[in-house]
């Protein structure tokens, strides 16, 4: 049992026990807390191998305090370990012997080569004043009104804050003989500057990736300048050379460099998250004290299995100009992805209405290297007719923008119309009977247009409401427009994404008229609407699953993005969707005014990514993965490999609802929690860990079955 009584600073502090239980026994941990005669009691029973429980507490500054802790261990009722102490705390004694300590620590280079013994020098003087002015105040904090002793506390914590991030950088520093350096990093982190170093992210630099043949992975490297001035360092990946038999290729046809650039959210603060691609000359600007941080995506298309080594250079841009290189090892497994890829991708990308419009092409290709294969086409892409009083279409139907925009999409995937009715116009509202005759004659006309351009039925779907259950009416306008669909041609597809107040009358009365099911994830696939998702489920119907929550830009690429084809495969959905790639009213470079953060790109010239886009086409390399892997078992059961198909049936279904969990059913969530971004980037630390190890497990059962 390990006892943390926190930091004893004015301000909140913690009262965290930690429980080793490598037996798994039933424990139970009760912590009790007394301030001046004021008690706070938590509980907690478990038999986890690592457990904890805490008590916040406050130090407010102007008293002395007696504190009183208490931690207790009971096993079975008995207590097994106890621990009390007393402490009697002085307010900001801690504070300011701790500010001290690492003022004293603090050295001055010896020698002056980076140029910061006296950018050093100067920061010393700097703190030294400013401890010396708060010493003073804190001589009277006893006395000071409520507002002024605020501001004190928050003085101190400021200073304390300053030193602690100047003292580790120094520290840090003494051993950066170039004056900056390198560190391997965590692409799926939320990327915390300077507070990596803080936290001891400080591995060698160097890059692994493994990979299945075709896939793309990505790595991160972290970038620390410890200069007093900023320094422009050019990067370049040098020829690729295979371990197996000496052969050369290109980096260019492998390697994509992105600088991970922070952005402003929705929640007021920054999110390390678009990645535009390095300028035409290559080169990153690292500010002087601060560290930057470098994104590497690696296209495996050009490079035959086996091990892969090449290195990263980063040269500064001085007349003695210093180097680093670093190593980079790719191995690239002997299966490949499927030529066919299993699972479906909709963003709702309306790329022609949004900040994009201006580079179609660039975001076409985009979608499509990211496994886009589903198109929402609006209402600009419907062919234009019109009717008269009898409901008869006159002239002729307008196909003209809706063929170019099938003729580009059709090849790539499945096109969804929406909003499509707006098109169709006449002196008759919906739903009436001559509305109704002329909306059957021109889906029949459509459909009929289809199948002589080519167009088969799986290739298309009608759209005729967004979101039924979201509000009232929705259920039945959806199963209105079925109608007069099926009637038009009982074999037009139909899809639909009925959220969670769809209750289970509404979907067994939509279900006639769906051919597509695409249920919102939040409403059928976490722990409520579990029993509409078997209805589902027991159609027979091709399911797919979407979301759309705000604060995207904060949302773990891991949990959220990258796991939904996980959790899409744990529930045998064969389809994942997230709005949206560029559809809002907001520019995603800023904080969104009238809305929430959703999009997935950001525009520049042409196309920049995110995080989460990449991590999105990592899903869809995953579950393709993991339909491969069950495809080859089923194709070699025999009596002569039961041990080797037990072992693939427990990871596609136990290793694969483990990573499933990270998207929405695990208790660490998928936004920054209480412990903030450092108790985040330990959660994602683990679940990219999990993730490697079930997909070296993949490779290492593929391979046993050849």
């Amino acid at each position: 049992m390990v006892v943390d009584f926190g930091d004893f600073y004015v301000g909140e502090n913690t009262f965290k026990v930690t429980v080793h239980n490598p037996q798994r026994n039933h424990l139970t941990l009760k912590l009790k807390f007394n301030k001046n005669h004021i008690e706070n009691d938590k509980e907690i029973r478990s038999s986890d191998t690592l457990f904890s429980e805490k008590i916040f507490y406050n130090i407010y500054g102007n008293n002395a305090l007696n504190l009183e802790f208490s931690a207790k261990l009971f096993e079975n009722g008995k207590l097994i370990i106890q621990k009390e102490y007393s402490l009697y705390i002085i307010p900001f004694a801690k504070d300011i012997a701790d500010i001290k300590i690492k003022l004293a620590e603090i050295k001055v280079p010896v020698s002056n080569k980076h140029n910061s013994n006296q950018y050093t020098t100067d920061r010393l003087i700097v703190f030294s004043h400013r401890l010396h002015e708060i010493e003073e105040r804190i001589d009277v904090a006893g006395t000071l009104p409520i507002l002024e002793l605020s501001e004190l506390k928050n003085s101190v914590s400021l200073l304390r804050t300053e030193i602690d991030v100047f003292h580790k950088m120094n520290k840090v520093g003494q051993n950066a003989e170039n004056g900056f350096a390198v560190y391997s990093a965590n692409p799926w982190v939320p990327f915390g500057g300077v507070d990596e170093i803080m936290e001891n992210r400080l591995q060698k630099a160097k890059v692994s990736i493994e990979a299945f043949m075709g896939e793309t992975e990505s790595a991160a490297i972290n970038i620390a300048n410890f200069m007093s001035k900023s320094i422009t360092l050019r990067i370049e990946a040098l020829t690729l050379i295979s371990e197996k038999d000496s052969t050369e290729v290109l980096a260019k046809n492998v390697f994509e460099l992105h600088e991970v650039l922070n952005v402003p959210t929705q929640a007021m603060d920054y999110s390390a998250d678009a990645l535009p691609l390095l300028n035409q000359a290559q080169t990153m600007l690292i500010p002087n004290w601060d560290v930057r941080q470098l994104w590497i995506n690696v296209n495996t298309k050009a490079l035959s299995p086996g091990i892969w080594k090449t290195v990263i250079q980063l040269r500064s841009l001085e007349l003695e100009s210093k180097q680093i290189d670093i190593p980079v090892t790719i191995k690239v497994w002997k299966s490949a992805l499927p030529e066919k890829q299993p699972v479906s991708l909709c963003h709702w990308g309306y790329v022609h209405t949004s900040r994009l419009k201006d580079y179609p092409e660039e975001a076409f290709t985009d979608q499509v290297n990211h496994g886009t294969n589903v198109f929402v086409a609006t209402n600009t892409f419907v062919p234009e007719a019109r009717f008269d009083e009898d409901g008869n279409i006159v002239n002729e139907i307008d196909y003209r923008e809706h063929d170019k925009y099938v003729h580009k999409h059709v090849k790539d995937g499945v096109i969804l119309f929406v909003g499509y009715q707006g098109k169709l116009k006449g002196p008759a509202k919906q739903f009436t009977p001559v509305w109704n005759k002329a909306y059957k004659l021109w889906l029949k006309a459509w459909i009929d247009h289809m199948k002589n351009i080519g167009v088969t039925y799986d290739q298309y779907a009608f759209y005729p409401v967004d979101e039924p259950g979201l509000s009232p009416g929705h259920v039945t306008r959806f199963i209105a427009h079925g109608k007069l669909i099926r009637e038009a041609d009982s074999k037009a597809q139909i899809y639909t994404d009925p959220v969670g107040r769809a209750t289970m009358d509404d979907l067994k009365n939509m279900n006639p008229y769906v051919n597509i099911w695409c249920p919102n994830r939040s409403g059928f696939l976490l722990n409520e609407g579990q029993d509409k998702l078997a209805y589902l489920k027991s159609t027979g119907k091709t399911i797919w699953t979407y979301e759309c929550i705000g604060n995207a830009k904060h949302l773990s690429p891991i949990g959220y993005y990258r796991s939904q084809a996980w959790l899409s495969w744990h529930h045998g959905l064969t389809g994942i969707g997230f709005w949206s790639y560029s559809t809002s009213s907001a520019d995603p470079w800023f904080v969104p005014e009238g809305t929430l953060d959703y999009l997935l790109t950001y525009q520049g010239k042409g196309v920049v990514s995110s995080k989460r886009w990449e991590a999105i086409r990592d899903g869809i390399e995953d579950y393709g993965i993991l339909y491969k892997l069950k495809n080859t078992a089923n194709l070699s059961k025999d009596n002569s490999n039961l041990k080797l198909l037990e072992e693939v049936n427990t990871l596609l279904k136990d290793d694969a609802f483990e990573i499933a969990r990270y998207c929405g059913l695990d208790e660490y969530g998928m936004e920054p929690g209480l412990g903030g971004m450092k108790e985040l980037r330990q959660i994602e630390d683990a679940r990219w860990e999990k993730i490697k190890q079930v997909r070296r497990k993949i490779a290492k059962l593929l391979n046993e079955f050849k």
